[in-house]
């Protein structure tokens, strides 16, 4: 459960980027729903896959969730170099995106 809380603060990381400003560019579009998204992580960190498992009933929300888990790789390798899948909910509200993750 360790590596998945490094994948949580990739995705924190990046979401307050400020040279990216996604934080500030999710605000100003005002977006709202919750997308599941499954990842699957190769021993070297980086993203193999990533695809919709839930969709959070809005289009922008989820092409958003696969962007922002995208931009945040590559992670930290995993342990032992295994390959790893983990589900993760990203919570978009008007304000704020909330990650939260599921292996």
């Amino acid at each position: 459960m360790f590596y998945a809380f490094k994948i949580r603060q990739s995705i924190i990381s990046r979401l307050n980027d400020p040279k990216r400003r996604l934080d500030q560019y999710l605000k100003q579009m005002q977006v709202s729903g919750k997308a599941y998204i499954l990842i699957t992580v190769t021993g070297a960190g980086t993203v193999s896959g990533a695809s919709i498992y839930r969709s959070s009933g809005n289009r922008i929300a989820d092409q958003l969730a696969l962007k922002l888990i995208m931009l945040s790789a590559p992670f930290p390798p995993t342990p032992d170099a295994n390959t790893l899948r983990f589900l993760i909910p990203l919570t978009f509200e008007p304000h704020h995106v909330k990650p939260e993750l599921r292996t």
